[in-house]
């Protein structure tokens, strides 16, 4: 009898389980649990908005960095231009003297970004200009612009070749016109 004793005790202690007193360690694991995730998602949500703010900083310092890239392409764009000019009013004054109506007449009739490299003289009247334009049109309009100025008998395109700048993507056109002043010698 003493084992059926032994047995009921043991049975008895099985089935005395405390559910109240599992219940608070249980309570206190999930608590844990809720904290950690809840912390877990504020974590998160804070790193996608420095994210996204990091993001935004780094495209707008982009577009900054573009701004400066656009402006010194112009830059140097007029600081070819400004050369030429000074080529070119180092060519006429070695080779004759142009009145400044043709000259005005010359650089006012350039139309877009082109730009001359050469303005050539010869004493029949004669003027050769080369240079440079981003579109055949400019060089097309730059002709047509010298025909309207009325200071020349006749303007022609010799000639157009495409190339391709040193360093640049773009493709320019270099250009030749002939033309023949009217009235004296070199537009005087």
């Amino acid at each position: 009898m003493r084992d059926i004793n032994l047995l009921q005790e043991q049975t008895s202690s099985v089935a005395a389980f405390d559910a109240k007193a599992s219940l608070k360690p249980a309570l206190i694991f999930l608590g844990v649990l809720v904290v950690l995730i809840v912390g877990s998602y504020v974590a998160l949500i804070a790193l996608s908005a420095k994210n996204v703010a990091l993001t935004l900083d780094a495209a707008a310092e982009a577009a900054t960095y573009q701004q400066a890239a656009d402006a010194k392409s112009a830059v140097a764009a007029k600081q070819a231009q400004i050369a030429s000019l000074e080529e070119l009013l180092g060519t006429v004054s070695a080779s004759g003297t142009v009145s400044t109506e043709v000259l005005n007449s010359v650089t006012g009739s350039l139309a877009g970004d082109a730009f001359l490299q050469t303005l050539t003289l010869d004493d029949a009247k004669g003027m050769e200009l080369t240079g440079i334009a981003p579109t055949r049109a400019d060089v097309a309009a730059l002709a047509y612009n010298l025909k309207q100025t009325g200071l020349f008998l006749d303007v022609e395109i010799a000639t157009i070749s495409q190339q391709q700048q040193e360093g640049e993507a773009a493709v320019v056109y270099s250009f030749s016109i002939g033309a023949v002043l009217k009235g004296g010698e070199q537009g005087e």
